[in-house]
């Protein structure tokens, strides 16, 4: 049975499964009852907890379950009890808990020790993600409402910026130091150095020096007859390449003329899964409205959760490409996502400096994110 318990900012609930399609009035108190026995399946049984309360967040429409609790210890206990699970037994939870219309649904399922103040990020399908810029701000914004004592900062400091705290938060990539303004639920993340691409077969096939070990030739992937293919549904009319990044995750980047006419759903898994990507990638289709401004449209095709609203490290590896190709004027990008729009800075070395493999020694992500509504579920 899911029953909510609290909810804020109702326009979100959309992106909720169509079950949970709550009123702004009603949100609060409504009980949907029997849900487990009228749509006839359960979950994986867990020892030792038999109910899951849950916050519901999202940046810019890249949704996530967050487990829950407001005391400190019962939330470093539930943490240490979903990352201590076995591999299979989580897997089949969050698969469960992510799948839209029949239970929460969400592209992703974060796991945030206030202890540690870490995150841990999980797709759908159950695998774990080595970085998350969208769940990194759901993180930094999560621990900066709930455990903020925990994270070393105040917000009774005065002045001016007494509702900006900078939150360090551990990924699996490192430590993300992340600037969150409480008032208005905005955060600055940094997401490091972006390199190209760590496959070896990935380089092996880079046939160009204009992009070091980046550009790829999509005929060298998908053979002549179906790139022809792609470049026809996908209108593109120049020769067609992957821009290989890695933002501690993977990411192969595509330009096109109109993301819109893009056939994600087709192109988007066959590049996902194709072999010379040793644990896949994110797939990215990209369109430049203004070069000057440096207005870019994105979508995404997520590893593991299939098209998503937005992709934080998508993103941010799509800003690197614009910049080290010179398709944006300056080192700042304003993505259209479909989720909305996500603000990117990329930090170029000074001259002479080699501390990164790409010449941009960082980059920086802004943009809200929500904490839409607090629920529970029987597991």
């Amino acid at each position: 049975m899911l029953h909510v318990i609290d909810s804020t900012q109702a326009e979100h609930l959309q992106r909720a499964p169509s079950l949970i399609s709550l009123s702004p009035v009603f949100a609060s108190n409504f009980i949907l009852a029997s849900y487990q026995t009228l749509f006839c399946f359960s979950f994986v049984p867990m020892q030792s907890l038999s109910r899951l309360s849950f916050i519901k967040a999202h940046a810019s429409g890249n949704d996530y379950v967050i487990p829950f609790q407001a005391d400190f210890q019962k939330q470093v206990d539930l943490c240490n009890h979903l990352l201590g699970l076995g591999e299979a037994q989580r897997n089949a939870l969050i698969q469960k808990l992510c799948q839209r219309r029949f239970s929460i649904g969400a592209d992703g399922f974060l796991i945030l020790h206030p202890g540690r103040i870490s995150m841990n990020m999980f797709n759908p399908d159950g695998s774990e993600a080595e970085m998350c810029g969208n769940g990194l701000r759901c993180a930094a914004l999560f621990f900066g409402k709930y455990f903020l004592k925990q994270t070393g900062q105040s917000q009774d400091s005065g002045g001016t910026q007494a509702c900006i705290v900078t939150i360090p938060v551990q990924t699996k990539m490192g430590l993300k130091k992340c600037l969150v303004n409480l008032e208005i639920d905005e955060i600055e993340c940094s997401m490091g150095a972006p390199r190209y691409s760590r496959d070896t077969e990935v380089q092996q096939v880079n046939k160009s020096d204009r992009f070091t070990v980046g550009e790829v030739n999509l005929e060298l992937i998908l053979g002549k007859e179906d790139t022809e293919l792609m470049r026809t549904q996908c209108h593109i009319d120049d020769e067609p390449f992957l821009y290989c990044v890695s933002m501690g995750n993977p990411h192969a980047v595509i330009f096109v003329p109109d993301v819109d006419r893009v056939p994600i759903e087709t192109w988007g898994p066959r590049i996902e899964n194709h072999r010379i990507f040793s644990n896949r990638t994110n797939v990215e289709f990209v369109s430049i409205e203004d070069a000057k401004e440096g207005i870019v449209h994105q979508r995404t095709w997520e590893r593991g959760a299939g098209e998503t609203l937005s992709c934080g490290t998508g993103g941010a590896a799509v800003s690197t490409v614009c910049v080290l190709l010179s398709k944006i004027d300056n080192n700042e990008a304003h993505i259209h996502m479909r989720g909305g729009l996500v603000h990117y800075r990329c930090i170029v070395e000074a001259d002479g400096s080699t501390n990164s493999q790409t010449g941009i020694e960082e980059v920086k992500l802004r943009g809200q994110a929500h904490m839409v509504y607090r629920g529970d579920i029987s597991l």
